[in-house]
């Protein structure tokens, strides 16, 4: 692995972490590719930069839910919590049988790509729903938790289902957004966590500590970025121009599989 490789391992990861594309697809693809020299440990390394995004982009709500989650804001924290419990279980008991090859292969990134995108283009025919975060309830989180769960498997997007989930239980999209995007940062940490803590992980950063240091780098810039942009685009638009955009690839990535 060079610079270069993490330069654009990092862009990747910044950007289609938020936009509901999939990251874990988009860094498949551009490892099979473009030939870069990656691994899934670097992949997921590469969510500190992302992480450090939201926290930087939602300081100020992250604050207020540390200080009043008795308050106000009580509501959110609680749908938070119980949202995050299922990917953390099945995540840490199944983590051997969503890195198998072929759930990580080409086609099931197509195929995933295409249903979920298909799923995103239906989601604007529905009326448009105006609860806020605000109205969130312990039934919320939990559905939307339980949706997560889908996003283990590559191209399925975390924060695009877990968007749609939003949408599906009444919120508008730019409340489902921030929860979807709250929702990440403990998942994320979990995930970076897990790879740390592993003698790969550390022997990785040890050999690598330059791309490391980079990729992360860019994907808190591009993150920063890709978050704004998303919460501006839903204040006003829909899902519909990604699931085109998830359909037309899942259809590139099946022509070139066989």
């Amino acid at each position: 692995m060079d610079i270069i490789d993490a330069v654009i391992l990092g862009l990747f990861q910044g950007l289609t972490e938020f936009i509901p594309v999939s990251s874990s697809g988009h860094l498949i693809l551009a490892d099979q590719w473009l030939g870069l020299d990656s691994t899934f440990e670097f992949d997921v390394l590469l969510n500190i930069g992302t992480i450090l995004a939201l926290l930087w982009y939602f300081r100020g709500r992250i604050t207020g839910l540390a200080r009043s989650a008795l308050g106000e804001q009580k509501s959110l924290a609680s749908g938070l919590i119980i949202a995050t419990l299922p990917t953390l279980v099945i995540g840490g008991l199944f983590t051997d049988f969503f890195n198998q090859d072929w759930i990580r292969s080409g086609p099931t990134v197509a195929s995933t790509l295409i249903i979920v995108g298909v799923i995103m283009i239906w989601l604007e025919r529905r009326d448009k729903s105006k609860r806020q975060l605000d109205a969130v309830k312990a039934a919320d989180g939990l559905s939307i938790g339980l949706t997560q769960v889908l996003a283990l498997v590559p191209g399925v997007s975390r924060s695009g289902v877990t968007i749609i989930a939003g949408r599906l239980r009444g919120f508008d999209y730019k409340s489902a957004a921030e929860f979807s995007f709250l929702l990440s940062i403990p998942i994320l940490i979990g995930a970076v966590c897990r790879v740390l803590l592993s003698q790969t992980g550390q022997d990785l950063i040890a050999e690598h500590q330059t791309e490391f240091l980079v990729g992360n780098l860019v994907a808190f810039v591009s993150g920063l970025w890709a978050v704004a942009f998303m919460i501006s685009w839903l204040s006003k638009g829909g899902l519909r121009p990604f699931g085109w955009y998830r359909i037309a690839l899942g259809l590139i990535v099946l022509i070139v599989s066989f």
